[in-house]
Order: structure tokens, then C-alpha cells, then sequence
């Protein structure tokens, strides 16, 4: 019998649901705030549409299709399998699996061996990041989050290592990430001289051979410019800077937000340094990867043209994410004003992004299922699909993409579905 005035623990099982019940109301509320309209009025956007039209020629084959010239095994399995069971309610059933997904992913950011600290914190932080919600509730855009499986097998503790390999695979089959990443597999592995790591690395790199063969052989992008001496101010503004200033300096001149990336960059460097004793050598491999990670992002799109609102969200995901797990991390790890310096700077990163425009998106509302009843009862039909919303979100103007399909092939779709055939 427990003493009056004492408290019992809580059993582990209750333990474990408390935080993961949290996550995934925490992770609904967000992508429903963030991207409102994909819960209301879901729609198909971007590639999606190409999947879509693959699905309709090639069936279920289509999972194994390129986007780009990069495998996207995440998106292409989502999209398909919405279309598989209701071709006319396709989009409201891949934003309901796209959310279930994400949820597993914050979910493996908390629960999963890894190195990192605060991992409930860090679990939050993806869903917060300071720009626009471009990865947010959109199918295709699920192999953003399956790529943060790579960055935790790279910070894996010992154990669970069946876990460890799904999530080199999925993630690596997803995510091009794993080209830059696999790199630091394979110097862990000659690091630490284990079985595990040695496997572990074995996949990263058969992973990135295969994205890496495909996008050089059927990438449709041009090749990337030579590297540039001013990547790196650039790189430093645009990926630091913009982590603690996207809410109001992500307009100013270049100087300006250079001038706030160094100091960013300064205060995080100085808070490393003061933490150093207390920081173990895989403090580094997340540093490395962010480097490694900017460096592939510049060649892979031009980083003057980057923007965290309206021209590429999704390429400061990763950069924010780490520079975020990095904080919280060295704010576990101290104490007294090192640990209140670096939560503070986190939670100022995070409030300063909450701007209508930064935080939310809407799309114009249109009707998929008349769209594809229309396709079905013609000879042939463009299907219009959003690229950023239409004139509901200011960064998108007024383009839309279009796939065309014949009758037949919406006729068989429709057939096809599972369920909601009417």
C-alpha cells in the first residue's frame, strides 16, 4: 500500500498513449489549421495528377513510377490507394491517409531510439516550422515527411534495428534526401565498427544508388550549376536567417536578412560551444546533415529564387526542422540561462512564423467528383489541378495545371474504385 501523500507511477502502457494521443491531436489540429481547405474542400494538386493519369493507363503498377526522375514510393502508394478505393472521392481520402501518415512520422520522431533530446518538443517541431505549409496535408508531398525517417536512423541508438532499416527504406525509397544522408551512414559506420551500422549504411547507400542512377537517367530537370563562393552568405541567410526572420524580414533586401542569418548563426554556433560538454558526437552528425542537406538543396534548385512563403516552402523543411532539433536538443542538455537562451530563441522562431501568411494556406474550392462525372461522360477532359491554390492563396496566382484523360480512362477508374462508385 502506497503512503498517503505519495504518487504512484503511471503504468507504462498509459504512459505511452498519453504523449502519443497528444501528438496526434497536436498533428491534426495543425495540418486542419494550416491547410484548412484540404479538410474542407480536399483537391488533387501538383504531380498527383501524373499518378493519377499513370494509375488510369497502368493500374496499380503506377506505385513503381518516377516523379522527376525520383522514386516518391510514399506518395505514388498514398495517391493510388485513394483512387483504388473511390476515384470520386480520391482527394478527401489521400488527405486522410496523407494525415494518418504524418502522424506516424511525429509519432516515430518521439518514440523511435534515437539520440535527440526533448523528443516530444522535436516531435512538435516539424509541424511548426516557420514557412509556408507548402508539405502540409497533400499526398504527393508525403515523401517530405518520409524522409525524416532517415534523419532518425541516422541518429539510432542500439536496438529496434528491424525499425531502423524499415525506416532507411521507406525513407530512402521516398526521399531523395538520402543520396546527401547516406554519406553520413557510411561515416558512422566507420566510426563505430558495429554489424548494425554497417547494415544500416549497407541500405542508405544501395537507397541513394538507386535514386541517384534514376535521376541521372530519367530526370527531366537540367543539370545543376557549378557550386558558387556566394552559396554559402546566401545558404546562411536564407536557411538560418530565415528560420528566426521569415515573419518579417522574409521580404528585405538580401543585406538584411544575410546580416540576421550570421547573427543567427553566431548565437547558434556561440550556444554549442557553451554546451559542448554536454553534447555527444551526434550533436555533429546533425550538424553535418544540415550542411550536407542545404548543399543538395542549392544544386538541386536555384537559391536565389527560394523563398520561404511563395517559391519553394518545401526546400527549408529540413534546414528548419534540424536547426529546431538542434536548439531543443542543446536546451535539454543545459542548464540555467544556456538552457532559457536556447528555448528561447526555438520558441521566438516558431511565434514569429504564426502569420496569417506563413502558417495557413487556402486553395480555391472546386468539385472534384463533378470534374471527374464530366471526364467520364466526354471523349476527353482536362482535369484541372491546383499547383498552389488558385486565387485563394496570394503566391499562386492564377495557374492551374491540367491532366487529360480519355472518358475511358475516367469510366474505368471510376469502375475500378473499391467503393463510392456514385
Amino acid at each position: 500500500m502506497a503512503f498517503a501523500g505519495t504518487r504512484r507511477p503511471l503504468p507504462e502502457w498509459l504512459a505511452a498513449i498519453v504523449p502519443a494521443l497528444a501528438l496526434c491531436a497536436l498533428t491534426v489540429a495543425v495540418l486542419a489549421i494550416r491547410r484548412p481547405d484540404q479538410f474542407t474542400h480536399p483537391y488533387i494538386f501538383i504531380e498527383d495528377g501524373q499518378i493519377m493519369q499513370a494509375y488510369a493507363q497502368q493500374g496499380v503498377s503506377a506505385v513503381f513510377g518516377l516523379i522527376h526522375g525520383f522514386p516518391n514510393l510514399i506518395s505514388r502508394v498514398i495517391t493510388v490507394t485513394s483512387f483504388k478505393l473511390s476515384a470520386l472521392h480520391a482527394p478527401a481520402i489521400g488527405v486522410a491517409l496523407t494525415t494518418a501518415f504524418t502522424c506516424f512520422v511525429v509519432l516515430c520522431i518521439y518514440f523511435a531510439p534515437t539520440h535527440l533530446r526533448a523528443r516530444f518538443v522535436c516531435a512538435a517541431i516539424p509541424l511548426l516550422i516557420p514557412a509556408g505549409p507548402e508539405t502540409f496535408a497533400v499526398p504527393l508531398m508525403s515523401f517530405w515527411w518520409a524522409g525524416l525517417l532517415l534523419f532518425l536512423a541516422l541518429l539510432w541508438c542500439e536496438g529496434h534495428q528491424g525499425w531502423r532499416i524499415v525506416f532507411i527504406l521507406l525513407g530512402g525509397l521516398s526521399s531523395a534526401v538520402v543520396i546527401p544522408l547516406s554519406g553520413l551512414f557510411a561515416l558512422r559506420a566507420l566510426l563505430e565498427r558495429r554489424a548494425s551500422e554497417w547494415i544500416a549504411a549497407g541500405a542508405a547507400l544501395a537507397c541513394a544508388l538507386l535514386s541517384a542512377v534514376a535521376g541521372i537517367l530519367y530526370a527531366v530537370t537540367a543539370p545543376p550549376e557549378p557550386p558558387r563562393a556566394d552559396w554559402i552568405l546566401l545558404g546562411i541567410g536564407k536557411f538560418v536567417g530565415w528560420f528566426t526572420s521569415s515573419g518579417f524580414l522574409s521580404d528585405q533586401a538580401t543585406g538584411v536578412f544575410l546580416a540576421w542569418g550570421v547573427g543567427t548563426l553566431i548565437v547558434l554556433a556561440a550556444l554549442t560551444w557553451a554546451s559542448r560538454a554536454r553534447l555527444d558526437r551526434y550533436v555533429l552528425l546533425l550538424v553535418a546533415a544540415l550542411m550536407l542537406v542545404s548543399l543538395a538543396t542549392v544544386l538541386r534548385a536555384p537559391l536565389e529564387g527560394m523563398h520561404p512563403y511563395y517559391a519553394g516552402p518545401r526546400y527549408f523543411f529540413y534546414q528548419f526542422i534540424m536547426i529546431g532539433w538542434l536548439l531543443a536538443w542543446i536546451a535539454a542538455e543545459s542548464q540555467g540561462a544556456l538552457r532559457v537562451a536556447a528555448a528561447g530563441v526555438l520558441a521566438f522562431a516558431i511565434v514569429q512564423g504564426f502569420g496569417e501568411r506563413a502558417f495557413r494556406w487556402r486553395h480555391e474550392h472546386w468539385d472534384w467528383k463533378a470534374h471527374m462525372l464530366a471526364c467520364a461522360g466526354s471523349g476527353e477532359y482536362d482535369v484541372p489541378i491546383h499547383y498552389m491554390g488558385g486565387k485563394a492563396n496570394p503566391y499562386s496566382g492564377d495557374l492551374t495545371w491540367h491532366v487529360r484523360l480519355t472518358g475511358a480512362e475516367c469510366r474505368r477508374l471510376i469502375a475500378n474504385s473499391l467503393f463510392g462508385k456514385v
